[in-house]
């Protein structure tokens, strides 16, 4: 009888450390889906891209985010086919939804966790920390944004102060500039320019009359939105885009979207192209 409650003892014990060594296993989810583009990059940036088994249609970078299955755009999910990936984590950030989707994500049982993000570098850094904690990959986060940190830190500002206008478009029939609140705004001032529509809040319709009062020194836009309306020429097209300095000069400022605006894993590397390509375009 002794023996037997030793053994039992010891079977305890046995378990009891089995149980703390797998812990952190427990703790790193094998099967992740992510829903935002930028949360994507930053899994990848930690170390867990080969723990992402599906994401949304914002998610290309990098190029292993594209082949993967796709579960909608992040506004517009399904929770059918998200939950047909069979993940143990769901990761994103507030623009997620619809919010039934939501809903029925978290009832499902499969945690839901999503970044409020706050934007501008603070929220770029917060978005690669939350990646890493709800991936298990902490230590490589904090490592990451050490390094974005004293990158950023390093880099020389232009010694002029650019008017810069930012313009998106999804061909030549829906163009917006961008004001104040916006991840464009926070680059430009960022890169050391001036952002040339900082009377308003988010994103406007460009008018004619607006832009040629702003007169901008450089124009700035994403690669897909200048191909979307034909080229340099077709934006130069644009009323009003010939009348200001920049039209006049062509000074023109391409990026990539993501690298530009998804302030996540990349955003040391965009800002220093940014300030690149502005100090070309003077």
């Amino acid at each position: 009888m002794k023996f037997w409650n030793q053994s039992g003892r010891i079977s305890a014990v046995l378990f009891a450390l089995s149980v703390l060594v797998s812990a952190p296993l427990l703790a790193s989810p094998q099967r992740i889906v992510s829903l935002n583009g930028s949360m994507t990059e930053a899994l990848f940036a930690v170390g867990a891209g080969d723990r992402v088994v599906g994401s949304d249609t914002s998610s290309v970078y990098p190029q292993a985010a594209r082949n993967m299955p796709k579960v909608g755009y992040q506004r517009k999910l399904s929770a059918e086919g998200i939950l047909s990936l069979k993940p143990d984590i769901i990761i994103g950030t507030h623009e997620a939804g619809p919010p039934e989707v939501i809903a029925q994500l978290k009832a499902s049982g499969v945690p839901v966790v999503l970044y409020e993000d706050k934007g501008g570098l603070e929220g770029a850094y917060g978005k690669i920390l939350f990646a890493g904690k709800h991936s298990g990959n902490e230590d490589a986060a904090q490592s990451l944004v050490q390094q974005m940190k004293s990158h950023i830190q390093g880099l020389k500002r232009p010694d002029f102060n650019a008017k810069v206008l930012f313009i998106y478009a999804r061909g030549p029939g829906m163009v917006q500039v961008s004001g104040k609140g916006t991840p464009a705004h926070d680059m430009i001032e960022l890169a050391g320019a001036q952002n040339a529509m900082n009377s308003f809040q988010g994103f406007r319709p460009l008018t004619a009359e607006a832009l040629v009062a702003a007169n901008p020194d450089i124009i700035l836009i994403p690669s897909r939105a200048l191909q979307s309306m034909g080229g340099e020429s077709g934006l130069l097209k644009v009323p009003g885009v010939a009348l200001t300095d920049a039209g006049k000069n062509r000074k023109l400022v391409v990026m990539d979207d993501l690298l530009l605006l998804g302030f996540s894993a990349r955003t040391h590397i965009a800002l220093e192209e940014l300030i690149q390509k502005l100090n070309r375009a003077r």
